[in-house]
């Protein structure tokens, strides 16, 4: 089976329990429920995933059993096509480099390696 594309922040979350507490909570339904509806301490670590998993509950499940990618967001895509082209010299993938950091500014975005550092050593 395929496995499940989840938000980064709920993908993070749940390898966070994993790697620093008992990840068998990630199974425990009734217990995320009654730590995030009663925001004990441990809440904000499990709110993202009992907040998607209320939306999505059979792809939550399946993702415990199948295992669980990172969705790609619109930032990761545009970095990407971004590296696609920054070392290519030729004129077109100058112009969609500059176009990228331009839309980006226009947006009032920041995307690390593409405007944020690019932008003070090429234009």
């Amino acid at each position: 089976m395929e496995k499940v594309k989840l938000p980064r922040e709920v993908a993070e979350a749940m390898d966070k329990v994993k790697k620093h507490a008992n990840p068998d909570i990630l199974y425990d339904i009734e217990y995320m429920q009654t730590v995030c509806e009663n925001n004990r301490w441990d809440a904000p670590k499990l709110q993202p995933i009992y907040d998607w998993y209320r939306q999505n509950k059979k792809e939550y499940l399946t993702a415990l059993v199948n295992g669980y990618e990172v969705e790609q967001t619109m930032e990761d895509m545009l970095k990407k096509f971004f590296e696609e082209n920054v070392n290519d010299q030729s004129q077109r993938s100058r112009g969609v480099c500059i176009g990228i950091i331009k839309t980006l500014d226009i947006l009032g975005k920041f995307i690390e390696g593409v405007n944020v550092e690019w932008d003070a050593k090429n234009t």
